[in-house]
C-alpha cells in the first residue's frame, strides 16, 4: 500500500497509468505530490539545491514552487517527481545482501580501499547503495557525498573516465584520461566522500582495464566501490590466465569480492509484510494458493526486483478484480 500517495494505489501500471492521469491532476493530488516530496526531501536532510538536483528537477526553482505555488507546477514537473517518489515508497528490510553492501561500503570508505560487490540483476546491490548514500548524507548533513558513477552504455575507456568526472560534478574538458584521472585525484582528495561505479561489468573485454589506471590514482585518497554482475570477474580472470599483463595486474589490484545472494522465501516473506501486504496476498506471492494462481508467485523471477514487482501485481485493483483474490479471504 502507498502510504505517500494513496490514490496511486487504484493504478494497474504506475508509469503507465500516470501518464494519462497526469493532464488532469486534481489540486488534493498535486498535495499529496507536494507533501510527499517534502517528507522525503526531510527525511534526506540535503539542502533544497541538493534534493532538487537528487529528484531530477533542471533547476531548483521547481522544488521551491512545489512547495509554495503547487498551480504553478506543469506535466513534465509532476512526471519527475513522481518517478522520484514511486522509486523511494518500496520499503526494503535489513536482508543479507543489504548487510553486505553496507559493510562493503562502509570499509571502503573509513579505509579509503577498494570494495568489489558482485551479484546478479536484481539482488538488490542498486537499492542498498542508495540506501547507504541516504544515511550517510542524512548522518553528516550533506558534508560526506557519495559520488555514484553509471558504466552502463560507456563506449570507450575515455568514456569511462568522462562519466567519472560527471559523477563527481567536474566539467567536461579535452584533456587526455591519464590528465583527467590525475584531475579526478586531485579533486577527491579535497572532499570526505566515497566513489561508486555501478555496473562496471558494462566495461567489457578490454575496456576495464582502465580501472587499474583508476585503482593505482585513487589509492589512499578516498574509497572506491566497484559493483557489478559475475561477468566483471569472468572477464578479467579469463584473460588474466592467458597472461594478458594489463588484466593480469588488474586483478591482482582487486581485493577478496563481497558476492551477493538471491532472496530467500523468509526475506521475501519479511518484505511482503512491510509493504502492506495482507495473508491472502502473502500466500498468493509465496505460491501457497491453488494452482492458478501460481505464475504470481515470486519464485517465477527469484530477485528482489521480482519480490517488488509482485507487490505491484498482487496490488493492482485490475489484478485482483479479473482473478478474484478479494473472495480468496474466506481460505
Amino acid at each position: 500500500m502507498n502510504t505517500l500517495l494513496p490514490w496511486l494505489n487504484d493504478m494497474e501500471d504506475n508509469t503507465k497509468h500516470y501518464n494519462t492521469m497526469a493532464k488532469i491532476y486534481t489540486l488534493e493530488q498535486k498535495e499529496q505530490v507536494r507533501d510527499a516530496l517534502h517528507k522525503l526531501h526531510d527525511d534526506s536532510g540535503l539542502t533544497a539545491a541538493a534534493f532538487s538536483e537528487r529528484v531530477g528537477f533542471s533547476n531548483p526553482s521547481v522544488l521551491t514552487q512545489f512547495y509554495n505555488n503547487i498551480d504553478l507546477i506543469g506535466q513534465k514537473a509532476m512526471e519527475i517527481a513522481q518517478t522520484y517518489i514511486n522509486k523511494n515508497m518500496y520499503v526494503g528490510v535489513v536482508t543479507d545482501n543489504y548487510v553486505r553492501v553496507f559493510d562493503a561500503m562502509e570499509k571502503a570508505y573509513v579505509q579509503k580501499a577498494v570494495s568489489v560487490i558482485i551479484g546478479n540483476g536484481g539482488y538488490g546491490k542498486s537499492f542498498a547503495i542508495e540506501k547507504f548514500r541516504a544515511r550517510k548524507e542524512k548522518e553528516t548533513s550533506g558534508k560526506m557525498q557519495v559520488y555514484i558513477a553509471n558504466m552502463e552504455g560507456v563506449p570507450s575507456k575515455k568514456a569511462c573516465v568522462r562519466t567519472l568526472l560527471e559523477a563527481v560534478g567536474l566539467p567536461e574538458n579535452k584533456k587526455s584520461s591519464k590528465e583527467q584521472i590525475a584531475q579526478l585525484r586531485e579533486y577527491l582528495a579535497a572532499k570526505d566522500c566515497l566513489l561508486v561505479m555501478d555496473e562496471v561489468s558494462s566495461l567489457e573485454n578490454t575496456k576495464v582495464t582502465i580501472l587499474k589506471d583508476i585503482l593505482t590514482s585513487l589509492r589512499g585518497v578516498c574509497g572506491l566501490v566497484l559493483v557489478g554482475t559475475p561477468y566483471f570477474l569472468e572477464n578479467i580472470t579469463k584473460h588474466a590466465a592467458k597472461n594478458a599483463h594489463l588484466f593480469s595486474e588488474l586483478a591482482d589490484r582487486l581485493p577478496v569480492p563481497v558476492l551477493l545472494n538471491a532472496p530467500t522465501d523468509e526475506e521475501a516473506k519479511a518484505i511482503f509484510k512491510h509493504n502492506g501486504c495482507d495473508d491472502v496476498e502473502i500466500a498468493i506471492l509465496m505460491g501457497q494458493t491453488d494452482v492458478k494462481y501460481k505464475w504470481m508467485c515470486w519464485r517465477n523471477k527469484p530477485t528482489f526486483r521480482g519480490i517488488s514487482d509482485g507487490i505491484l501485481l498482487v496490488k493492482s485493483p485490475e489484478v485482483a478484480s479479473k482473478y478474484n483474490l478479494d473472495k480468496l479471504s474466506a481460505i
